[in-house]
């Protein structure tokens, strides 16, 4: 009974936390992609989304039948969460495009 008291709890952070970061994730595509690129960056993040509401529950069920445990379907998604984050970190060192935009237009001004 413990470890399904503490999997609410952690789920309860998580869905805080999914929920907190997307102001702030929707503002990634705009800010590294300029123009035309930026609303197929939106329209990719948000087919991948709608994709991702059918696939994540078939591979939690595909987890918890093909390991015979119920808990491997949410360990695989979390699993699969973590892997996103860290990629999503991995965006640091790329420039947001709005200096390079910044740049050009001060050339062309000067």
């Amino acid at each position: 009974m413990q470890s399904h008291m503490l999997a609410l709890v952690a789920l309860c952070f998580a869905a805080a936390g999914f929920i907190a970061v997307q102001p702030l994730f929707w503002t990634f595509p705009t800010s590294y992609l300029g123009g035309a690129a930026a609303a197929g960056g939106i329209a990719l993040i948000n087919s991948l989304g709608a994709l991702g509401g059918f696939v994540a529950p078939n591979i939690k069920t595909w987890a918890e039948q093909a390991f015979a445990s119920h808990t491997a379907g949410m360990n695989l998604l979390a699993a699969i969460t973590v892997v996103g984050g860290l990629l999503f970190l991995g965006l640091r060192g790329a420039r947001p495009v709005q200096a390079h935009a910044d740049a050009a237009t001060h050339r062309q001004f000067s």
